[in-house]
């Protein structure tokens, strides 16, 4: 798709779900081969506060699993995500959603 700078608003007052994707798993895997943090790009741009966000929950769509957010990532807006109950190389490309 086109990228515009205009502000998208989305109508219909209920709050659209962030979509992001994870792009890479973070540190060493445990020893069942999961990790316990990936990297999500598309959750936030580069202006935003992502401090602000530690803590909101993120879910692997379609796979019910769940995480949050532990801290930003380099430049680009990309964050770290933390799954406590870890999570597989697999998920690298799967779809993610913030609630806030």
């Amino acid at each position: 798709g086109k990228k515009t700078n205009s502000k998208t608003h989305t109508n219909g007052g209920s709050k659209q779900a962030v979509v992001g994707k994870i792009t890479n798993t973070k540190g060493d895997a445990l020893d069942d081969g999961l990790f316990k943090t990936v990297i999500v790009e598309g959750f936030f741009t580069p202006e935003m506060n992502i401090r602000e966000k530690v803590g909101s929950q993120v879910i692997v769509v379609g796979a019910g699993l769940e995480g949050s957010i532990s801290g930003s990532f380099g430049k680009a807006g990309k964050c770290k995500v933390s799954f406590p109950d870890g999570i597989s190389k697999d998920s690298i490309g799967a779809k993610v959603e913030l609630r806030s």
